[in-house]
């Protein structure tokens, strides 16, 4: 630990380290609220998965890269060069050094981890051949930055050292590559692939039967990403930027310091915001159901085709009863179903080719004498002629069966309600 603290300026002499200290100090702190959100949420769930894994791995090297980070600062990075001493700048670029590498990795892994949740998301041939397509050459392109990297310089401590410096045998001089031209191309090659991940989503999303204004809605949800992609081209930017002037290192790469981090843990949270939707469109449901509701009320309910009079909500489809299903439709506590109005019924929905499962939320009130939060919807008489698949919590709905599922039910189904009214 240096005795440069947190990268303050002191003694009239100037130090942007704290910059980039604080930058680093929030954003592992940020990321790593939101991937413990997003693993709790899945733990209750019980769908904790290999994305999730691999973005906790994510979050483990973004906090290594962070402290090395935060200890190039401690010992000068963020001063002029020509204020450090010969040892100072030495161990000052040596934890610079460090950091490259698990900003790399953490970059993959953000990648990997988006596409992994994918896999558990669409399905299709194709689909997954591009994903593992797209994965393999971010992991492949990923391991040779790494490796050029860490070998940049030979011997590898000319990446740090001076050749001055230097203790080499007679005759053997140090060799370097082209580190700028490195830098950029790793820049420009992850903004290119970070463009091919979010591009993998947007055909089957466009596919999915649901309004346009709900596809819109869940296509900016996976672009979210996009963000990251716009921090990658800021830090592209201030990498030029820094070129110009590589004599006083440790002062002008700052602000490329800065977007490293911000793109590494945007990354990660950019990410687990798609996973915390849902859990997140459970809190805010109730409340957008029962605003619609209030703005439907003079409205006659039957009047809505069937499959789009229910509020569509980031591709799970919500189907409210009629507040006058009492009289209507419903069903009583020995399960009689026969006064659900006719398009609510699942032997009118028909097959449509090519449809991949989704949810369906119903949701009701009805004045019953039965006990309880839940009241029948589904019977076997009332599910005749459709292909579906009921969860109740418990257990699954088979055929035969006469108990009534509860009032919210996740319904998998690969046909749809036909317009009968």
């Amino acid at each position: 630990m240096g005795d440069k603290g947190m990268g303050f300026p002191s003694d009239g002499i100037p130090n942007q380290g704290w910059k980039l200290y604080v930058t680093s100090l929030v954003m592992v702190l940020a990321s790593g609220l939101f991937v413990i959100a997003r693993c709790s949420a899945r733990c209750v769930m019980r769908k904790f998965g290999s994305d999730d894994a691999t973005i906790c791995v994510s979050l483990a090297f973004s906090i290594f890269l962070s402290v090395a980070i935060q200890l190039a600062i401690s010992n000068g990075y963020g001063m002029h060069s020509s204020d450090l001493s010969a040892e100072e700048k030495q161990t000052a670029l040596k934890l610079f050094f460090i950091a490259q590498t698990p900003y790399k990795v953490v970059v993959c892994l953000n990648k990997v981890a988006t596409i992994l949740l994918y896999l558990r998301i669409f399905f299709g041939r194709g689909f997954r051949i591009a994903c593992f397509t797209v994965m393999g050459i971010v992991v492949c392109w990923s391991i040779g930055a790494i490796g050029v990297t860490i070998f940049q310089c030979w011997p590898i401590e000319r990446s740090w050292t001076d050749d001055e410096d230097l203790d080499l045998p007679d005759g053997e001089e140090a060799t370097c590559i082209d580190k700028g031209s490195f830098w950029i191309a790793y820049a420009v090659m992850n903004i290119l692939t970070d463009v091919m991940v979010l591009s993998i989503p947007i055909r089957p999303i466009l596919k999915l039967q649901l309004g346009l204004k709900d596809r819109v809605l869940l296509c900016c949800i996976f672009l979210l990403g996009s963000f990251v992609t716009v921090t990658s081209i800021l830090r592209t930017t201030s990498v030029e930027n820094s070129l110009h002037n590589k004599q006083d290192i440790t002062w002008n790469f700052i602000e490329r310091g800065i977007w490293t981090l911000i793109e590494a843990n945007l990354g990660i949270i950019s990410t687990c915001i798609v996973v915390l939707k849902h859990p997140i469109s459970k809190l805010l449901m109730p409340r957008i159901l029962a605003s619609a509701r209030r703005n439907r009320s003079s409205k006659d309910p039957s009047s809505d085709p069937p499959g789009k009079g229910g509020d569509g909500f980031g591709g799970v489809e919500v189907y409210t009863l009629p507040s006058d299903a009492s009289s209507r439709g419903g069903c009583d506590a020995d399960g009689d179903t026969s006064l659900v109005p006719a398009s609510y019924h699942p032997q009118n929905w028909r097959p449509r080719h090519g449809m991949s499962p989704q949810n369906l939320d119903i949701r009701g009130s009805l004045d019953v004498s039965r006990k309880g939060d839940g009241w029948c919807m589904i019977t076997e008489a009332s599910s005749k002629g459709s292909d579906i698949e009921l969860r109740d919590g418990t257990r699954k709905w088979e055929s035969g069966d006469k108990d009534g599922i509860s009032m919210k039910v996740e319904l998998k189904r690969t046909s749809f309600p036909e317009d009968v009214t």
